[in-house]
């Protein structure tokens, strides 16, 4: 059992192994105090989530949390159930702010911190009024933003909008939501067809384009017109693009940095935006052949049953219902890229039993696991 590394007894602290990485941190576990004002021992590296309280256990008591600058990481559902909960000091390092306060029914207002470069899971603004925000968001995770209430607003960009308009530096450009500071795209407002990012926007966010979930007012993209001064798209920037036909760059191949994936799932496009047209590059042959993310999609949807498949009945599979040509080899490549990408639990190597026969094959261990976009 891993030993309690506090000198407070209130405060469970491990050392803990992320599953997906190398490396440890210096996790906080559990408060078991009952201190109105709680200050979380410098030296903790992460936070938990359902550290203060649960929905067995709920806590009235703690009205502030104090963080120290050593936490880099909090977990969405860190401070769920803290009934009385009014104040949160984050930490100034932290680089990604994912949090909930659903259940967090006395807290109004937040400050997050400037460190902050991207915003994730703000499952429900609730009981929020007002989110004090830096100048240095460059990607914003729009899969994970529901239908809040709190801004009178119906679908994701829009009451994501409301929180960044409280910070000079975002504004609406042609469109396109973006940090004036830093030049980035943070993403598109999907008002028509064809949409033509702003002159001076030096990057294109990860999730810029990114297509999953539209609302019925939105418009998929067809065409988009890329600036010269665009040197970087990122990884996703493009992803479920289903519509887009046409990326016409005003500038120098060699002078554009796409991401890996960036348009992955785009069905009239390569992965790697070898089809963006520029000024010294002809787009290349279009095919039809499905996109690796198309194959991931259907080979999860196939492990989710519970059953164990070879690389030959994937293989087959793919091929019957997908209507396109796929080896072996790939398969085994895109189930790699599971494992590697979106952390599928998928055992290495596994042998299954067949009417009395051995047979090698792929299965999900956690049959609640799902892909996460």
């Amino acid at each position: 059992m891993a030993k309690n590394l506090s000198e407070n007894p209130d405060f469970i602290i491990m050392k803990m192994k992320n599953p997906h990485a190398k490396e440890s941190h210096i996790t906080l576990r559990r408060y078991k105090g009952h201190d109105k004002v709680v200050t979380v021992p410098d030296g903790v590296e992460k936070i938990s989530n359902l550290v203060f309280a649960d929905d067995i256990e709920p806590n009235k008591t703690i009205e502030k949390i104090v963080i120290p600058d050593s936490v880099t990481e909090i977990s969405p559902q860190a401070f769920a159930y803290c009934l009385s909960l009014k104040t949160i000091d984050f930490p100034k390092n932290l680089k990604v702010f994912s949090v909930e306060f659903k259940h967090c029914p006395s807290i109004e207002e937040i400050w997050i911190p400037e460190s902050v470069e991207e915003l994730g899971c703000i499952w429900n603004f609730e009981p929020l009024s007002k989110i004090h925000l830096g100048g240095n968001i460059i990607k914003v995770k729009l899969t994970d933003f529901p239908k809040p209430k709190k801004f009178n607003t119906f679908y994701g960009k829009k009451s994501i909008n409301d929180v960044l308009f409280q910070n000079p530096a975002y504004s609406l450009m042609d469109g396109f939501m973006v940090n004036k500071n830093r030049r980035t795209v943070l993403y598109s407002m999907n008002t028509s067809k064809e949409m033509r990012v702003p002159e001076g926007m030096e990057t294109l966010s990860e999730y810029a384009f990114h297509e999953i979930k539209l609302h019925p007012d939105e418009i998929p993209v067809e065409k988009v017109f890329l600036p010269k001064t665009v040197r970087t798209i990122k990884p996703t920037a493009f992803a479920f693009c289903k519509s887009l036909k046409e990326v016409v760059y005003d500038g120098f191949a060699e002078d554009l940095e796409v991401g890996i994936y960036a348009f992955m799932s785009c069905v009239n496009f390569h992965e790697d935006g070898s089809d963006i047209i520029c000024i010294d590059r002809k787009p290349k042959k279009k095919t039809n052949d499905t996109s690796k993310l198309d194959r991931v999609i259907f080979i999860h949807r196939c492990l989710k049953t519970g059953k164990h498949y070879s690389k030959n009945e994937l293989r087959a599979k793919i091929e019957n219902e997908l209507r396109t040509k796929v080896s072996t080899q790939a398969v085994k490549r895109d189930i790699d890229y599971m494992r590697d990408y979106f952390k599928a639990p998928i055992p290495e190597y596994d042998i299954y039993l067949e009417d009395g026969l051995a047979w090698d094959g792929f299965y999900y261990t956690d049959l609640d696991f799902e892909l996460r976009f």
